[in-house]
């Protein structure tokens, strides 16, 4: 794997010829090395000190770290000679002060970083051409479908989450963020929202039957009016002759 580096990142071999040319005597010592772990990350350190002759009074200090094991093709195995390497850089860097070129960080230091990125990054996501309008409406209907089946076949808990869980990794990623129109049941009033908010809401969904005359209570009759009592017999046909 390349990398493009910018033309101000010296590698350290070039650093090193610059300062045979500057200070024939000089030389590169080692100060330290440590192994130490830092928030559950093993690392080695390693100090140099960059001698421009052999009575240099302050020579120059470079320090450089590298995780162990080494997360790139460029430092898994060698982490201490990365290291050594880094530090030998930074501390010629340190000896010829305004005369050195480039950067502070090496070309080395650079690769190893943008290695270590790319790594970590994992590898490029395949795009997907999009999905025209009728794969859509067919892929979103068997979804929405599914997730009805689940709510109407159990009851908000750890059954149901799992149920719905299980479907996100089967869904179509050119779907998790498309708009669906979710009926009633699971939405309150129809409504649309993302498939991501839609298994959100159907967490605690409860499935209701509508009401049907089965399941209408009957209105209680209305009481019968009570007739007045009259105060006297009403008089029979005899008595009026």
């Amino acid at each position: 794997m390349g990398f493009d580096l910018p033309l101000d990142y010296i590698d350290v071999a070039e650093r090193i010829r610059h300062l045979r040319e500057h200070s024939p005597e000089a030389s590169l010592q080692q100060v330290s090395i440590e192994f130490v772990r830092v928030a559950e990350q093993d690392y080695v350190v390693y100090t140099a000190a960059c001698y421009r002759s052999a009575d240099d009074p302050r020579p120059g200090i470079g320090t450089a770290w590298e995780q162990i094991p080494g997360k790139t093709p460029y430092t898994r195995g060698s982490e201490v000679q990365n290291a050594e390497t880094a530090a030998w850089g930074r501390a010629i860097i340190a000896a010829l002060r305004g005369e050195a070129r480039g950067r502070i960080a090496s070309a080395e230091e650079v690769r190893n970083q943008r290695a270590k990125e790319t790594a970590q990054a994992g590898p490029p996501r395949e795009t997907l051409p999009p999905l025209d309008a009728h794969r859509t409406a067919v892929l979103t209907e068997d979804f929405l479908q599914e997730v009805l089946e689940i709510v109407v076949s159990s009851q908000p808990g750890e059954g149901r989450d799992e149920a719905l869980r299980s479907l996100w990794p089967r869904l179509d990623p050119r779907l998790r963020e498309h708009v669906i129109e979710v009926p009633r049941l699971i939405g309150g009033d129809t409504q649309t929202m993302t498939a991501k908010d839609l298994l959100a809401a159907a967490r605690t969904a409860v499935d209701e039957p509508p009401a049907s005359e089965e399941n209408v209570a009957p209105e209680a009759a209305p009481a019968a009016a009570e007739t007045p009592e009259a105060d006297e017999a009403p008089a029979t046909t005899e008595e009026t002759k």
